[in-house]
C-alpha cells in the first residue's frame, strides 16, 4: 500500500502504541517465510530478517514515542515468522543461529539487560513449497522432518507451529486432513518425551561448526546492508533482490548438477504440464485417497489400528477421551 519508508512509520506508531495501550499484544511478526521460497541462502535468511527487526526498533526508538527505559517491552515483543525446509541440519543450525545472534543484537546494540526480554521468540510455518504432487502420501514425511527441525533442539524451539495438509498439493484439504497435521504436533507434545531433557545437540562438533559458519556470515551480511544505509535503503537499491536472484540461480545449477539434493525451497511445486482449457475440461480431478487407504496408525492405545473410512469429527481436547453413555 505504501512506500517502504512510510509502511515502517506505520509499523513504528502502531508499535509505541502497543506498548503503552495494550502491553500483552505482540504487535509484530518480522517474516523470513518469504525469503526462503524466493531461494535465499540461510545466511541471506538470516540477515535479511535480522536487518529488518533493525530497522523496524530504529526507527521506534528514533520517533521518540518509547522512552528509554520502556525500550526494553519493545524489544521483548518482537517475534519472528520462520520457514523450515525439508534440509533438517541446516535448519536446525539456522534457528540456533537466529538465537544467538538476536541475542548479541539486542544486547550490544540496544543494551537490553534482562534475558527474558532478548529471548528469539518465533513461529514456523513448515515448507509447503516442497509438497508433491505426485505420491503426496509422501509429504506426511517432509512434514514431520520439517517439524522436528524446529523442535528438537531446546535453545532454538519454535514457540507456536502451522503444519500444512499432507495433500495440500491437490488442493484445498479437508477438516480430517487438516486434524492429521494437528495430530503429528500433539503426538510430539503429550506422547514423546522430548520435553523431558535439555538441549540434544549441545557440544555436538558438527551443528557447533555449522552453526558459527551460518553466524560469521550473517553478521558479514548485516554489516553490508547497514553499511548501505539499513534494510530500507538496501531494497530501495535493489540489492537485496539481486542477491536473491543470484542465490537462487547458484543453487538451481548446483541442484541440476548433483553437487546438492533437491529441495522444496529452490524450486517451484511440482505440478503437471499446463494444458489447454479443452482438455482441461475432460480430464477428471485428482483422485485423492480415502482415509481407509492410507497407512494404519500406531499412536492410539491398544496398538496399531486402521484409519475409520469416515473421517472423524475434529475433537476438543486432547487426548480424546470417551464421553459417558446417556441414561
Amino acid at each position: 500500500m505504501f512506500p517502504p519508508e512510510h509502511s515502517l512509520r506505520l509499523t513504528a506508531d502502531m508499535i509505541a502504541y502497543t506498548v503503552h495501550q495494550i502491553p500483552k499484544w505482540n504487535p509484530i511478526n518480522i517474516c523470513s517465510y518469504h525469503l526462503q521460497e524466493a531461494g535465499a541462502t540461510p545466511t541471506q535468511e538470516l540477515a535479511y530478517a535480522l536487518c529488518t527487526a533493525i530497522a523496524v526498533l530504529d526507527q521506534v526508538r528514533a520517533s521518540g514515542q518509547v522512552d528509554e527505559a520502556d525500550f526494553e517491552k519493545v524489544v521483548g515483543r518482537i517475534s519472528f515468522f520462520v520457514n523450515a525446509g525439508v534440509r533438517f541440519v541446516e535448519e536446525m543450525c539456522k534457528m540456533r543461529a537466529f538465537v544467538e545472534l538476536w541475542d548479541e543484537i539486542t544486547r550490544d546494540r540496544y543494551g537490553v539487560r534482562d534475558e527474558r526480554m532478548r529471548r528469539f521468540r518465533y513461529g514456523v510455518q513448515v515448507n509447503s513449497l516442497g509438497l508433491t504432487e505426485a505420491q503426496p502420501e509422501n509429504n506426511v514425511q517432509r512434514i514431520v522432518l520439517e517439524m522436528l527441525g524446529v523442535t528438537l533442539s531446546k535453545r532454538a524451539r519454535a514457540r507456536a507451529i502451522q503444519l500444512p495438509a499432507w495433500n495440500e498439493a491437490l488442493g484445498l484439504p479437508r477438516p480430517w486432513d487438516q486434524q492429521w497435521s494437528l495430530r503429528l504436533q500433539q503426538v510430539l507434545a503429550y506422547e514423546s518425551d522430548l520435553l523431558e531433557y535439555d538441549d540434544l545437540f549441545d557440544g555436538s562438533p558438527v551443528i557447533e561448526a555449522t552453526v558459527s559458519k551460518l553466524v560469521a556470515g550473517a553478521r558479514a551480511e548485516i554489516d553490508r546492508v547497514q553499511a548501505m544505509g539499513g534494510a530500507i535503503a538496501a531494497v530501495d537499491s535493489g540489492y537485496m533482490k539481486s542477491a536473491l536472484v543470484s542465490a537462487h540461480a547458484a543453487r538451481r545449477a548446483r541442484i541440476e548438477s548433483g553437487e546438492e539434493r533437491w529441495s522444496g525451497s529452490t524450486s517451484s511445486r511440482r505440478r503437471r504440464p499446463r494444458r489447454s482449457p479443452r482438455t482441461w475440461t475432460r480430464r477428471s480431478s485428482p483422485r485423492i485417497p480415502r482415509p481407509s487407504a492410507l497407512p494404519s496408525s500406531r499412536c492410539a492405545p491398544g496398538g496399531p489400528r486402521a484409519m475409520p473410512t469416515r473421517p472423524p469429527r475434529l475433537s476438543r481436547g486432547w487426548p480424546p477421551t470417551r464421553r459417558p453413555t446417556p441414561t
